[in-house]
């Protein structure tokens, strides 16, 4: 199982790196990823700079926007994507609002989009996948980053069925774990 880190203070790839996966898991993520991702296919997340890593990605709906501009200005924060086309949620649970998107239905943004304004309660929850090629596609299309948002500072990827698995593990242990 192969899991890809891609630094984003530096121009590089690790391939099979061990990496510590945070508890955060808003109710509903494994039920979104298991219904809507293909089998095989990869999913992304970030990685903090303290170490820890975060299964796909998330951010706060500001005061001045509606959620569906929420999710798209967390893509390009975070993962410096814009969709290709309008963007709806899938389903929400209380203040998570999920979305599943294809790596194929986004391009990568050179325009940095952040919004100062204050967080509302309600959170995006935004899964983004794609096989293989298209991952390390995306992966290697990367710049080196010289403003990070959030404290990230890295992009991994790794494989459904191995998100899924540690999913699982961290619901039954109550705590951080590692995905490889």
């Amino acid at each position: 199982m192969s899991v890809y880190i891609r630094e984003l203070k530096e121009d590089i790839i690790k391939l099979n790196q061990q990496l510590k996966i945070n508890n955060f898991l808003p109710e509903g993520i494994l039920e979104m990823i298991e219904e809507n991702v293909p089998e095989n296919n990869y999913i992304l997340g970030v990685r903090y700079t303290d170490g820890d890593g975060q299964i796909c990605i998330s951010g706060h709906q500001k005061e001045d926007e509606d959620i569906n501009e929420g999710c798209e200005r967390e893509l390009t924060e975070e993962l410096f994507l814009k969709c290709k086309s309008d963007i709806s949620y899938l389903f929400n649970n209380d203040i998570n609002y999920f979305y599943c998107i294809s790596i194929k239905d986004t391009y990568i943004s050179k325009i940095y989009n952040h919004n100062k304004c204050t967080d509302l309660k309600n959170r995006a929850v935004i899964c983004i996948h794609g096989n293989e090629y298209e991952i390390l596609r995306y992966m290697s299309k990367l710049k080196i980053q010289e403003r990070l948002n959030d404290t990230i500072n890295g992009i991994w990827a790794a494989r459904k069925n191995k998100v899924v698995s540690t999913i699982r593990k961290i619901y039954s242990t109550k705590k951080k774990c590692f995905i490889y």
